[in-house]
Parts: structure tokens; C-alpha cells; sequence
């Protein structure tokens, strides 16, 4: 095979490669190059073969990053990368006297750094409207830039824009086409938290950031992880936009350290069956779904798995100031079948509970 052996003993062999084997730089492309030459129908196989089934679990930036792009183009979603450097007019909406200025900007297009993902998602979002695309869903990584107290540090953050605009589902026979809605950009949260083993949640606050109608807050724990919900119908005519546009800022920087800190855990599959059942419930306009799924959990611990809202009323036949919600309860026990009488004891203490906490009734 043309390798000049150097030094050798009972336990490995220095070989000098052939200059023409420039792809051989390790022991195992030694063996391969053996093998070649001797036959590999010549090396003894062993009767069976082992190998562990778990395999190496290491934490690395760029395969969550790539992992969530992959979640978000497969719901339609398309990667936008806008420039770092924006219009100085934006500064006045979000950084203020923060906003790190160019000292030698090329025009007042490109005087600053970025403050927000907001502008440049919402350029792109417009480019494309005006392009007559129907329907618009865009997410960015990238850095936000501002300077910090009188030390003027500049601070980047790396954070993850999401806008969403127009129709959520192309048209065709089978259904009416829908537009897209603050639902739709909370779906888009929940697969970002599933993905990333986090569970997110949202909570409505007074509008801090100018470019919101609504703001809500994205927490994970006791964490504010970032900030979404419609954006201003003054803020979207500044910015030459007719439609209804949904936005998303989270930082991304939290996140990583969230998911890198998360443990994966497994649990065996139930044996025993489980069990659906609905409560139809009249409740004041103001109670939210969110509210009444925790308090639902916190008052069954064991055996209620699941919860949903399947069907919203509001309107005739409803008491003024009410509404109605559909919910539906999965009851599961690892170690038994339920029985008749514990499931309507679980679903009593679930009504006692709505019922106390939140003036519910049974319609």
C-alpha cells in the first residue's frame, strides 16, 4: 500500500503516508485502506452486534436555531434577514435616546442600528403585499442594538421575529379562506414552545411599545422571554400598511439558556384507558381560557391530563356581560380503570372549582 512503518510494537504502529494518500490522516482510514486491498469477506463477523441505543446528547446554538427554522418553513413561514442598520425616524417609536447612531451613514435610511426586529419584518411584509401576495408569514434571527445607562456600552441581543399578515389558508372549494388572527400567531408560539420543550405562556399588559394595539407579554416560569399581538393601525399607516399585521419579538438569548437547561424526561405508556367528559359553562366575558385551564389543574392533580375549549358562543339567548365555553377533560390513572363514581367526583371538584373562582355556571 506504499506506508513506510517508523516505529512499531505490541500495541499500535507509526506509519509514515504516502503522499498520494493525502485523505488518510487517521487510524481508521488505515484499516479502510487494508480492507481494501485484503477483502472485507475475509474479516470475521460476530454472531450478533450491540450498540447502545441512546445516542450522545450535546447542546449546540446553531441545531436549535436550525431546528426551529425547519418547524417554522414547514407551517409556511419564510426566513427574512433585513439589514442591522435602519431609518432614524424608527428610533423615536422604540429606543429612544438608546439607539446607537452610524457616525458616517451612507443616508438617513441606514443612520441606525436596529431597536426592534418590527421594521425590518414589517418592510419585508410590505414589499410582498405590494407584490399582491395574499398571504404573509415571515420570522428573522438576528441582533437588536442599544446603549446602556451613561456608561454607553452597546448591548446586542440576539432575538427571534415572527410577523404574520393576510389569509392563514389558501383558497379552494373545500373551505372559505380565513385571515390570519392573533390565534393564529399564538399557534405559531405554541409549536416554537413544543419545539423547544418550554411551555409559554401569555399575559395581556398595558401597551408599553407603541407599535402594539394590544401587548401581550410571553413568559416562561416567572420570565418574560419577550412580547407580541397586533400591531398599530397608526404605527402600520406610518409604515404604508393597509392589513392587519400580528407580531412576535422574543429574546432569543433566553431562550437557549432555557433549552439548554431542560431535561428530557420519558413515561411509560398507560396501560388503562382514558376518559372525555364536557362541561358546557356560562361565565362573565372577562374570564379567560388560560385562567380557567390552571385553575382546572391545580384543583386535579392526578388524574386530569388534558384540557380543551372545543366551542366559544357569545351573543342570543346569553345573559348581558356573559359567554359561553365547551370544555373537554381527558382523566387518565396509571394504576387503575377509572370508575364511574370517581370520574364524577373528579368533574364535581372541577365545577366546585369554576364555580367558586370565577362565578361559573352549568348551561
Amino acid at each position: 500500500l506504499g506506508f513506510k512503518i517508523r516505529e512499531q510494537s505490541s500495541a499500535y504502529l507509526e506509519l509514515l503516508v504516502p503522499t498520494a494518500k493525502n485523505d488518510v490522516t487517521r487510524a481508521a482510514d488505515v484499516v479502510e485502506e487494508i480492507i481494501r486491498i485484503y477483502g472485507p469477506n475475509r474479516i470475521p463477523m460476530p454472531g450478533a452486534i450491540r450498540v447502545p441505543a441512546n445516542l450522545p446528547v450535546y447542546f449546540s446554538s446553531d441545531r436549535i436555531r436550525q431546528s426551529v427554522a425547519e418547524c417554522f418553513s414547514a407551517i409556511g413561514l419564510s426566513e427574512a434577514m433585513n439589514n442591522s442598520l435602519t431609518q432614524d425616524r424608527y428610533a423615536s417609536i422604540i429606543g429612544g435616546e438608546g439607539a446607537v447612531k452610524v457616525l458616517n451613514p451612507l443616508s438617513s435610511e441606514l443612520g441606525i442600528m436596529r431597536t426592534s426586529l418590527v421594521f425590518g419584518l414589517v418592510e419585508s411584509l410590505r414589499f410582498n403585499i405590494n407584490r399582491k401576495a395574499s398571504s404573509v408569514g415571515l420570522f428573522e434571527f438576528g441582533k437588536t442594538y442599544l446603549k446602556r445607562g451613561e456608561t454607553n456600552t452597546i448591548k446586542e441581543t440576539d432575538r427571534l421575529g415572527i410577523v404574520l399578515a393576510g389569509s392563514i389558508n389558501p383558497e379552494n372549494w373545500q373551505s372559505t379562506t380565513r385571515e390570519s388572527s392573533f390565534y393564529s400567531l399564538k399557534r405559531v408560539l405554541s409549536l416554537l414552545g413544543e419545539k423547544l420543550g418550554l411551555r409559554l405562556e401569555l399575559k395581556k399588559v398595558d401597551s408599553e411599545i407603541s407599535v402594539f394595539e394590544q401587548e401581550f407579554q410571553v413568559i416562561r416560569g416567572n420570565k418574560v422571554v419577550g412580547v407580541c399581538g397586533p400591531l398599530d393601525r397608526s404605527f402600520l399607516k406610518g409604515m404604508d400598511v393597509d392589513s392587519m399585521v400580528y407580531f412576535a419579538e422574543l429574546n432569543w438569548s433566553d431562550l437557549e439558556r432555557m433549552v439548554g437547561s431542560v431535561k428530557t424526561q420519558f413515561t411509560e405508556i398507560s396501560k388503562f384507558p382514558e376518559v372525555r367528559r364536557d362541561l358546557a359553562l356560562l361565565l362573565d366575558k372577562g374570564v379567560a381560557y388560560i385562567d380557567l385551564e390552571k385553575a382546572a389543574f391545580q384543583a386535579e392533580r392526578k388524574l386530569l391530563k388534558a384540557v380543551n375549549v372545543f366551542d366559544v358562543y357569545e351573543g342570543k339567548n346569553l345573559p348581558e356581560g356573559k359567554k359561553s365555553y365547551a370544555l373537554s377533560f381527558i382523566l387518565q390513572d396509571k394504576e387503575t380503570t377509572l370508575t364511574d363514581a370517581i370520574i364524577e367526583k373528579v368533574m364535581a371538584k372541577l365545577m366546585e372549582t369554576f364555580k367558586s373562582q370565577f362565578g361559573a355556571e352549568l348551561r
